[in-house]
């Protein structure tokens, strides 16, 4: 483990990703929220039948902010305390883990607009903004990451041959503008069966993607990079508004079983008494983030096969932006076999989810989530990561609290916290660096500004309460 030098920029892909990967990020799947019945337009982000059959009948989202980062290659120590010593050390006061192991990470920042979820009987529907963003890096050498991140200033590195390949690193940002829509389709007895489906029309604000097949490299000093071998593509756009457009859904299944009879149950209804029915358990499925982005705005690709350059003065050539390292790349490989295009097509993060949901006994839950990425690592498209949680839960109309138990791409272990004040949720799911010194490799959290109905105007009476207490509840 070792200290890093000050820090200087290489290119736009690794500053973009690598950069972000620092603690100065500010929850992956929102998992202590993700199952709630009161957060509806944060519960249909993980599965969209979730919508149906809501305890608020009305759930807008006004303003919000879900941001999460991990890498296991830089981290803040744990005699610096956090978050505030991390800000305040910056990217000097961060520590590199050398092992010799692949150094991946991520960064995914979600920031939701104006969106609302609202039942109508057995039916349900929602609507909304966003702005979101990911970046990944994936299996990059441990040589190759020090190299990429603080430049060619690492004298113990110099004069050797390096040969690797099979690793990327890659950005998208994007806006999106959606519609929901959720229906109970089945219902008898204490069974009930949901369906829902989030259609999204997608605006490319910023891509970058580079994919290494074979990189054999020699660093002479501080200033040479010489590329002996080098076999993958690049592909990048312009960073701006509608520089790519494409669609995007989300589709998921819910079963419930219910604590009481339901056949004829409409949630949120004056013609059953406005009751309410809780389930006993919940088992849903969900496929998220299904669809592209097809970038043509200034975009540019480049294949190269088998090329070779001895790069003079790299610092000259790579410390701008992406065209001028473009611009740089085609000169030295001149005599190279290159292939471009001018478009191409960049997937989206798809997952597939399954949760359950238990009540233990009146108001306490107990959940598990997991999230399983589905891709390919070879396109052009970001990916997000693999997560397993269980989520104890405690959840009233004007309060709701969670302690999700997680392991990120199942094997980094998480304890988070999430609190929801009536229409104010905010909370991190990695708290443990708050209250115990740790070396951290990760940051997050989460907040989100609100406004609820619990139920319709039908069922309120003249005084503004819920008719609910003048109408037979659900057994216990």
């Amino acid at each position: 483990m070792r200290l890093l030098p000050k820090p200087s920029l290489v290119g736009l892909l690794f500053i973009h990703c690598l950069l972000l990967l620092s603690n100065r990020s500010v929850a992956q799947e929102t998992q202590g929220m993700a199952l709630s019945n009161y957060s509806i337009t944060t519960a249909a982000r993980l599965n969209p039948s979730l919508m149906v059959d809501p305890k608020a009948f009305l759930d807008i989202n006004l303003v919000g902010i879900n941001g999460f980062a991990y890498n296991n290659y830089l981290y803040s120590p744990k005699s610096v305390s956090f978050p505030a010593g991390a800000l305040a050390e910056g990217y000097d006061g961060l520590f590199e883990n050398l092992g010799g192991n692949r150094k991946n990470g991520i960064v995914n920042l979600f920031l939701p607009g104006p969106s609302f979820t609202a039942s109508i009987g057995r039916h349900s529907i929602g609507a909304g903004v966003a702005v979101r963003g990911v970046a990944n890096l994936r299996k990059l050498p441990e040589h190759f990451a020090r190299f990429a991140f603080r430049g060619l200033n690492f004298d113990d590195l110099h004069g050797t041959t390096w040969d690797d390949g099979n690793f990327n690193v890659k950005y998208m940002g994007w806006a999106e503008v959606s519609a929901s829509y959720g229906y109970s389709f089945y219902q008898w007895n204490r069974d009930m069966w949901q369906g829902g489906v989030t259609l999204k029309r997608l605006f490319g604000l910023a891509h970058g993607a580079l994919i290494v097949d074979e990189l054999q490299y020699f660093v002479p000093d501080t200033v040479d990079f010489d590329i002996l071998n080098f076999s993958g593509r690049y592909a990048y756009s312009d960073v701006g508004w509608n520089v790519g457009r494409g669609w995007g859904m989300d589709l998921g299944v819910t079963y419930k079983k219910m604590k009481e009879n339901v056949t004829n149950y409409v949630p949120h209804s004056r013609a059953n008494g406005c009751r309410e029915v809780d389930y006993l358990y919940k088992v849903g499925v969900s496929l998220l983030d299904l669809g592209y982005i097809r970038y043509k705005t200034n975009a540019n690709v480049r294949i190269l096969d088998n090329v070779s350059a001895d790069w003079d003065n790299y610092w000259r050539d790579t410390s701008n932006q992406a065209e001028v390292l473009d611009r740089a790349i085609l000169s030295k490989f001149a005599e190279g076999d290159i292939t471009t295009d001018t478009r191409y097509w960049a997937p989206l993060p798809t997952a597939i989810t399954a949760h359950i949901d238990y009540n233990v006994y009146k108001d306490f839950y107990l959940g598990g989530v997991v999230v399983q990425r589905f891709g390919r690592p070879n396109n052009y498209g970001v990916e997000r990561g693999n997560l397993l949680s269980i989520i104890p839960r405690y959840e009233k109309r004007f309060f709701e609290a969670s302690l999700p138990v997680s392991l990120y791409d199942y094997r980094n272990p998480r304890i988070g916290i999430s609190l929801r004040f009536w229409a104010i949720v905010l909370g991190t799911e990695n708290v443990i660096p708050f209250i115990i010194p740790t070396d951290t490799y990760s940051s997050d959290g989460f907040f989100f500004l609100k406004y609820m109905l619990i139920n319709k105007r039908q069922c309120k009476g003249a005084n503004g309460r819920s008719r609910r207490a003048k109408c037979p509840g659900p057994a216990r």
